[in-house]
């Protein structure tokens, strides 16, 4: 019955991402952490897995959207691979520092903060004008912008395109279509990068063995959201020209705040 839950999470996840333009990893953390906790893993495990397994869902799907988004000519591929490897290294980092010295409770904390400020953004979520022709940024930009975006990457299991779109848009002028495709190039090498910590540690539990988890990654759960997710995006490319898209992102926003605050009220 759970895996039916993570299938219809994929569904979910598949549909807002292309609807609200954003990557899932914002979905699937808290639900992880709620399903992992139903099943009576110790806090310690659920928080590192359920970051650990969004990074696992992130990097199949965004493989799935830059080629979809490459088709349409949205992915600028060298800033991509650029941004892509410093946020390899930058989310690799920060990975390594959240599997082997912070707490899951910490984690779990720190994780509803970052719901909060993401549904602030989503509240407020200007509507943002298309500029000119694209012009490659600065190297250095580039090089920087791509580390940060990978240390947040890391440390909170998420995609990066929460932030790596804003920053594309408002700090290195990409028009927005061409931010949305070439940060989804950009997230396949940093969802990568910080995939690899949890993958290679050893969190030495029983039940890694009944969700066929390697590390603190479970392929099986991860393969429950991320195909449907993969599946059902386009979908909700088609609804997003029928509904009002900032309308939703609002609403999701006040979701999204009362997730985030309640991960940070019930710690225990």
């Amino acid at each position: 019955m759970l895996f039916l839950i993570f299938i219809l999470l994929g569904v979910v996840v598949g549909i807002l991402s292309g609807l609200l333009g954003v990557g899932g990893g914002f979905i699937v953390v808290p639900a992880l952490i709620y399903a992992f906790d139903y099943l009576n893993i110790s806090e310690e495990f659920a928080v590192k897995m359920a970051f650990g397994t969004s990074l696992f869902v992130v990097f199949i799907t965004s493989l799935v959207g830059a080629y979809k988004h490459s088709k349409l000519k949205n992915v600028d591929w060298k800033s991509a691979v650029i941004m892509g490897i410093m946020g390899m290294i930058g989310s690799y980092i920060s990975g390594t520092i959240v599997v082997n010295y912070l707490s899951g409770e910490l984690l779990r904390t720190i994780f509803g903060i970052v719901l909060i400020a993401i549904s602030i953004n989503m509240i407020n979520y200007p509507k943002i004008k298309e500029v000119g022709d694209f012009v490659r940024p600065n190297l250095i930009y580039l090089l920087i912008s791509g580390f940060l975006i990978g240390i947040f990457t890391g440390m909170v299991g998420l995609g990066g395109g929460v932030m790596a779109i804003p920053v594309m848009v408002l700090f290195l002028k990409f028009p927005i279509k061409k931010a949305i495709g070439t940060s989804l190039g950009m997230i396949i090498l940093t969802s990568f990068g910080g995939l690899i910590p949890y993958l290679s540690a050893d969190p030495n539990i029983n039940l890694s063995q009944s969700l066929y988890c390697v590390g603190y990654v479970s392929l099986l759960v991860g393969l429950c959201i991320a195909i449907p997710s993969a599946t059902f995006s386009s979908y909700g490319v088609k609804l997003s020209t029928k509904l009002d898209v900032r309308v939703l992102r609002r609403i999701f926003g006040v979701i999204l705040f009362l997730v985030g605050l309640d991960l940070i009220l019930n710690i225990n």
